[in-house]
């Protein structure tokens, strides 16, 4: 029986779907994401929260979630970039429409490494109940804990927004950004990277949480997050079910 670890997250459901009016009137299905590779314990949860061995090469369903035990990894892949999970790490495709020609991956819990296609637009993000990255095309780390939310990046520029004040900032090569997740929206300002970006996972060594997602946040703008680090935007954020 897994433990169940919610965030408190009430204000996105309230806003549902406010993410896909905002950025542009064509609407699709979310990405399609497949398990590439895997090794050890991984998991896969849909919205009936039942969790079940994950297979290789297993296409992913909106609303479906991947998880990664101890000692275990996980790389899914879409057409506009590859995730690799390190162990004891969460994520979720989203499960309702996107607009055209996005990708987003929201992640719960524990380290990702990802790698998106460059493009002219910013097109890819990685979204965490406190802080989403948003990229044209690069390779960055995101660490989600309960207490810190961390990005660094390898390669090219991260857009970094707050989900609770729309704040942005931009983090470039060999800088990581670390966020307080109690803060009220303030990013605060990047540094040189010397290590892995903070944050943490705070569950069991083999609990998932709640496979309905009740440890993913809404789901900020993709193209709204323009450059200008510390200058805070207005961000539609739709809920996450």
């Amino acid at each position: 029986m897994f433990r169940l670890f919610p965030f408190q997250l009430r204000k996105f459901i309230a806003v549902a779907g406010a993410i896909v009016a905002l950025l542009t009137p064509t609407a699709a299905l979310s990405a399609e994401w497949r398990l590439e590779k895997m090794s050890g314990d991984v998991r896969v949860s849909g919205p009936d929260r039942k969790w079940v061995a994950a297979k290789p090469k297993q296409i992913l369903k909106p609303g479906e979630s991947v998880w990664t035990g101890r000692r275990s990894r996980a790389q899914i892949a879409t057409d506009e970039g590859t995730v690799i999970l390190s162990s004891r790490s969460l994520v979720k495709v989203p499960a309702q429409a996107l607009p055209e020609g996005t990708t987003v991956l929201l992640h719960g819990q524990g380290q990702i490494r990802a790698k998106a296609q460059k493009r002219k637009e910013r097109h890819f993000s990685i979204q965490t109940p406190f802080l989403a990255a948003v990229v044209k095309g690069t390779e960055f780390s995101v660490k989600a804990g309960s207490a810190t939310t961390g990005i660094k990046v390898h390669e090219g520029q991260v857009g970094a927004v707050s989900v609770k004040s729309g704040e942005t900032v931009d983090v470039k090569a060999g800088q990581n950004l670390s966020t307080s997740n109690a803060r009220s929206g303030s990013l605060g300002t990047p540094s040189s990277a010397g290590g892995a970006s903070s944050g943490g996972s705070s569950t069991g060594d083999n609990d998932p949480v709640d496979g309905n997602g009740n440890s993913f946040g809404g789901l900020a703008s993709v193209r709204g997050s323009g450059g200008g680090g510390g200058h805070g935007h207005g961000h539609g954020h739709g809920g996450h079910h």
